[in-house]
């Protein structure tokens, strides 16, 4: 016989990455408005793929205070 566990799985303690728990579903969903379900990204054209990327990347968001992506990346590797 199993031994329980200890301790129970909730939905809070799934969180990974360190960023908010709707950061992926909404990233999902943004995906979704051009790539419809079931596209597989290699049938894309790679202009597209990319303009789609910089599109993500410098959008603003609220858990990064508002700065994009691309800027938090950008001065994350200036400072090393």
């Amino acid at each position: 016989m199993e031994p329980k566990p200890t301790h129970r799985r909730t939905r809070t303690s799934r969180i990974h990455g360190g960023e908010p728990a709707g950061t992926d579903p909404n990233m999902n969903r943004r995906g979704r408005r051009y790539l419809p379900r079931y596209t597989t990204v290699l049938s894309v054209p790679e202009a597209s793929v990319r303009c789609l990327v910089d599109h993500f990347n410098n959008t603003p968001r609220k858990y990064l205070e508002w700065k994009t992506p691309a800027e938090v990346f950008k001065q994350k590797m200036l400072e090393t």
